[in-house]
């Protein structure tokens, strides 16, 4: 889960994008703040994993509080004006929204949130070690041809396939890249979450959240890119329509008439 600070002093642009939040179920809000004073004394106490700020708030500019916040904390900067976008990006913002913002845009804007910390989580597994204690949230596995065991996070997991009793698991980023072990989709089912995890065909669980785009290559191929991974998915005509009610239904939850 990413915890989220909101830095608004804007009621309807507050109130606008809180709403939009509740849909991203791996954000969650943890503060809102709406001048400079509010949101400084918030950053001593508390180490939020990502900040929206809008650069226009009473008692400073929102780009003025960067020297409150943790290094490793990710912000999204929002502002009516462009000139403070240089500056945002020095400071390496994961993005620069411009008002109004649209649900379009704020989608995007989470993609890079989502790849910005699948970065800082290298998310290839990690061998079992007294060093290295198992975590709630990893998933113990033991990889075909190896005698040791890994963790390996949820949040890494772009897809999983079938391979007969056996099943390919695809991570974000780093080598290697994929990982087959002996457990059924069944199995993979039970232990991720079905808020996140989808399984769109017999063979085939995707984390929706983590899906970037699609792009048709012939009538019955379909090709996948997820954030953290420069490799695509290949699905065919049915899956991909199965896919396209998802999305559907999924973006009629965000924003209902």
């Amino acid at each position: 889960m990413i915890t989220a600070l909101l830095v608004e002093d804007e009621p309807a642009a507050f109130l606008w994008l809180r709403k939009q939040l509740e849909a991203y179920l791996d954000i969650q809000v943890i503060g809102t703040e709406v001048d400079f004073f509010g949101a400084k004394k918030f950053l001593s106490e508390r180490k939020p994993d990502l900040i929206f700020i809008d650069v226009g708030i009473p008692g400073g500019l929102g780009t003025e509080l960067l020297p409150f916040v943790d290094q490793n904390t990710g912000i999204v900067f929002i502002s009516a004006h462009e000139k403070y976008a240089v500056k945002a990006f020095e400071r390496k913002a994961i993005d620069y929204l411009l008002k109004p913002v649209t649900p379009e845009r704020l989608d995007d804007a989470m993609q890079r949130v989502r790849e910005f910390f699948l970065k800082s989580n290298t998310g290839q597994g990690q061998e079992i070690s007294p060093s290295n204690p198992e975590s709630a949230d990893a998933i113990e596995i033991k990889p075909q041809g190896s005698s040791k065991k890994l963790l390996i996070y949820p949040a890494s997991i772009l897809w999983i396939e079938a391979q007969e009793n056996y099943s390919k698991i695809k991570l974000a980023g780093g080598d290697p890249s994929s990982l087959i072990v002996r457990r059924s989709l069944n199995e993979w089912a039970d232990v991720l979450s079905p808020e996140k995890f989808y399984r769109i065909g017999r063979g085939l669980i995707i984390q929706l959240g983590l899906l970037r785009w699609t792009e048709s290559r012939s009538r019955d191929e379909v090709l996948l890119s997820f954030a953290g991974s420069e490799e695509t998915l290949v699905i065919g005509r049915m899956v991909a329509a199965k896919l396209k009610s998802l999305r559907k239904q999924k973006a009629e939850e965000r924003n209902p008439d």
